[in-house]
């Protein structure tokens, strides 16, 4: 199996506005300020988005003179904060699934440690147990007759040195 093990990272513009600020290069009122979303996935997982932050620029319409954020005037750094910085909701949909997912497992985890509970507070003639008899032997034992506080089991001769092998031993003696 090829696993591709590299991080791809992407931008989104998430807003694109004109603005009424001065150009520091010309002196001409007509900016257009830019922000990017940068993000990342690893490992063509794409529903598990890694934040990276975000990118602004401003542009001028006349002498097409680029700005970085580090170098925006006072006047434009307002501009740029009083834009909508909302967050893109697909961003976080991969991790709530994921969550949903593992909080999902968990509980059918719960679920389950109680009915093998239950299990083996009542037995019931035919029932069969998986049993660990030392670190890597596993055999069945199988409920025989309940009687009181009783319970006659019969041991299945075979054993198994792995946990995954224990179904095979269904179907023998």
């Amino acid at each position: 199996m090829i696993v591709h093990s590299s991080v791809h990272f992407s931008e989104k513009l998430i807003a694109n506005e004109k603005v009424n600020c001065k150009c520091p290069n010309c002196g001409y009122k007509n900016l257009s300020i830019r922000v990017y979303q940068k993000y990342g996935y690893a490992l063509l997982v794409y529903w598990l988005v890694i934040w990276r932050g975000r990118d602004v620029t401003a542009s001028c319409s006349n002498c097409e003179e680029r700005f970085i954020k580090s170098s925006f005037t006072k006047d434009m750094l307002e501009e740029y904060n009083r834009l909508p910085k909302r967050i893109p909701w697909w961003m976080f949909s991969g991790w709530a699934m994921f969550v949903a997912l593992m909080a999902g497992i968990v509980m059918i985890v719960i679920y389950n440690n109680k009915i093998n509970e239950q299990l083996a507070l009542n037995p019931k003639a035919g029932n069969v147990y998986n049993v660990k008899i030392s670190d890597d032997r596993f055999t069945l034992f199988k409920v025989n007759t309940v009687k009181g506080d009783s319970v006659y089991i019969i041991q299945n001769l075979y054993e198994v040195d792995n946990f995954s092998g224990i179904n095979d031993l269904r179907d023998k003696p």
